[in-house]
């Protein structure tokens, strides 16, 4: 008797000693496949080079406005966030990060913005990027949206000309301005 109950103790002992950890159980009222994930998709946008974005993200970002920085704002569901840096080459120096307080109203405009922007590049890609005006630095907006495993990226900037731009375009990077 003491020879067998010796014996379960010298394998619970080894089997402490050299088993694995146990796997995390799930939530009774979760399957550990069904719960989300938050994967990031990265593309690459001209003039900001790689952005990754996660889904259901619309993302705002200009260059070249006069202060010498690259700005973003990042809205979710969650909330809206925006950051910017130097705009100089290289790893970003100088962030400066935080949140937006977005009212319901502009919550609504925002969310119908996203889907005339998702319209405006069934392509993938939308550019109105034109010559710079003569004489002033170069400024550039785009705006990337991301639904599921597609992402769809607008592009432009100040030009010379008339402008091509559909409306909505100037009301969607005043407000990334009104931002900063």
């Amino acid at each position: 008797m003491i020879e067998r109950m010796s014996i379960r103790i010298a394998i619970v002992v080894l089997g402490v000693a050299c088993g694995t950890p146990a796997a995390p159980s799930a939530p009774a009222n979760r399957a550990a496949e069904t719960a989300p994930v938050s994967k990031l998709k990265t593309v690459t946008v001209q003039e900001f080079g790689e952005v990754a974005i996660e889904d259901g993200v619309l993302q705002l970002m200009d260059r070249g406005s006069g202060d010498g920085r690259v700005h973003v704002i990042t809205i979710s569901r969650a909330g809206a966030t925006k950051s910017s840096w130097d705009d100089k080459p290289g790893a970003p120096v100088h962030v400066i990060t935080g949140s937006i307080q977005i009212s319901d109203e502009e919550r609504t405009q925002l969310r119908s913005w996203a889907d005339q922007l998702w319209q405006l590049a069934p392509g993938g890609h939308r550019s109105y990027v034109g010559p710079p005006p003569d004489g002033t630095p170069r400024y550039v907006w785009a705006i990337v949206v991301r639904r599921g495993d597609e992402v769809r990226v607008i592009d432009g900037g100040a030009s010379g000309g008339p402008s091509p731009q559909p409306d909505i375009l100037e009301g969607v990077v005043d407000f990334l301005d009104m931002h900063f």
